[in-house]
Protein backbone atom coordinates (compact mmCIF):
# COMPACT_ATOMS: atom_id res chain seq x y z
CA UNK A 1 0.00 0.00 0.00
CA UNK A 2 1.33 3.46 -0.75
CA UNK A 3 1.34 6.21 1.90
CA UNK A 4 0.82 9.44 1.62
CA UNK A 5 0.94 12.59 3.80
CA UNK A 6 -1.07 16.13 3.35
CA UNK A 7 3.16 17.86 3.94
CA UNK A 8 4.19 15.44 1.14
CA UNK A 9 1.65 16.71 -0.90
CA UNK A 10 2.55 20.35 -0.19
CA UNK A 11 6.20 20.28 -0.71
CA UNK A 12 5.37 18.11 -4.14
CA UNK A 13 3.15 20.99 -5.31
CA UNK A 14 5.65 23.48 -4.70
CA UNK A 15 8.02 21.61 -7.23
CA UNK A 16 5.31 21.30 -9.88
CA UNK A 17 3.64 25.05 -8.52
CA UNK A 18 1.31 26.78 -11.68
CA UNK A 19 1.70 23.28 -13.93
CA UNK A 20 -1.74 22.02 -15.43
CA UNK A 21 -2.79 18.40 -14.17
CA UNK A 22 -5.46 16.52 -15.63
CA UNK A 23 -8.30 14.45 -13.16
CA UNK A 24 -8.10 10.90 -13.18
CA UNK A 25 -11.78 10.53 -13.96
CA UNK A 26 -13.19 13.12 -15.99
CA UNK A 27 -9.91 14.40 -17.35
CA UNK A 28 -10.73 17.87 -16.58
CA UNK A 29 -7.22 20.50 -16.63
CA UNK A 30 -6.58 22.39 -13.51
CA UNK A 31 -3.51 24.47 -12.09
CA UNK A 32 -2.50 23.54 -8.32
CA UNK A 33 -0.57 26.00 -5.99
CA UNK A 34 1.02 25.59 -2.58
CA UNK A 35 0.11 27.91 0.06
CA UNK A 36 0.97 28.11 3.76
CA UNK A 37 -0.98 25.22 4.97
CA UNK A 38 -3.25 23.95 2.25
CA UNK A 39 -3.05 23.35 -1.65
CA UNK A 40 -5.58 25.86 -4.42
CA UNK A 41 -6.62 24.28 -6.88
CA UNK A 42 -7.75 25.93 -9.99
CA UNK A 43 -10.07 24.35 -12.56
CA UNK A 44 -9.53 25.20 -16.34
CA UNK A 45 -13.17 25.82 -16.76
CA UNK A 46 -14.03 27.79 -14.12
CA UNK A 47 -10.87 29.69 -13.73
CA UNK A 48 -12.25 29.97 -9.99
CA UNK A 49 -9.67 28.96 -7.48
CA UNK A 50 -10.49 26.31 -4.52
CA UNK A 51 -8.75 26.32 -1.34
CA UNK A 52 -7.85 22.69 -0.04
CA UNK A 53 -7.27 22.97 3.87
CA UNK A 54 -4.65 21.08 5.66
CA UNK A 55 -7.37 19.19 7.43
CA UNK A 56 -9.44 18.39 4.90
CA UNK A 57 -6.24 16.97 2.44
CA UNK A 58 -4.86 15.33 5.70
CA UNK A 59 -8.35 13.25 5.73
CA UNK A 60 -7.94 12.38 1.97
CA UNK A 61 -4.35 11.45 2.53
CA UNK A 62 -5.47 9.06 5.60
CA UNK A 63 -7.81 7.40 3.55
CA UNK A 64 -6.01 6.77 0.29
CA UNK A 65 -3.39 5.36 2.39
CA UNK A 66 -5.32 3.05 3.80
CA UNK A 67 -7.32 1.76 0.30
CA UNK A 68 -5.03 2.96 -2.27
CA UNK A 69 -8.64 4.19 -4.08
CA UNK A 70 -8.68 6.67 -6.80
CA UNK A 71 -12.39 6.78 -6.84
CA UNK A 72 -13.38 10.28 -6.42
CA UNK A 73 -16.19 8.55 -5.03
CA UNK A 74 -15.07 7.05 -2.21
CA UNK A 75 -14.08 10.28 -0.50
CA UNK A 76 -17.20 11.91 -1.17
CA UNK A 77 -17.94 12.29 2.20
CA UNK A 78 -14.37 13.90 3.32
CA UNK A 79 -14.54 16.72 0.69
CA UNK A 80 -15.72 18.27 -2.47
CA UNK A 81 -11.89 18.50 -4.22
CA UNK A 82 -11.75 14.42 -4.01
CA UNK A 83 -11.01 14.24 -7.66
CA UNK A 84 -8.27 17.24 -8.04
CA UNK A 85 -6.53 15.87 -4.76
CA UNK A 86 -6.42 11.93 -6.21
CA UNK A 87 -4.71 13.71 -9.08
CA UNK A 88 -2.07 15.46 -7.48
CA UNK A 89 -1.59 11.96 -5.03
CA UNK A 90 -1.43 10.35 -8.78
CA UNK A 91 1.22 12.80 -9.98
CA UNK A 92 3.50 12.66 -6.71
CA UNK A 93 3.49 8.78 -6.63
CA UNK A 94 4.56 8.56 -10.30
CA UNK A 95 7.05 11.29 -9.78
CA UNK A 96 8.91 8.72 -7.16
CA UNK A 97 8.45 5.58 -9.26
CA UNK A 98 5.74 4.56 -6.99
CA UNK A 99 3.31 3.59 -9.76
CA UNK A 100 -0.14 5.44 -9.38
CA UNK A 101 -2.63 4.95 -11.83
Amino acid sequence: MEQVSPRDLINFVRTIDGENLTTLARRETFTVHALDNSIQYTPTSTNRPRKHQYRWLARVCDEFSKTNSFKPADYKDLTVNASYALAVINAYLQSRGQGGR
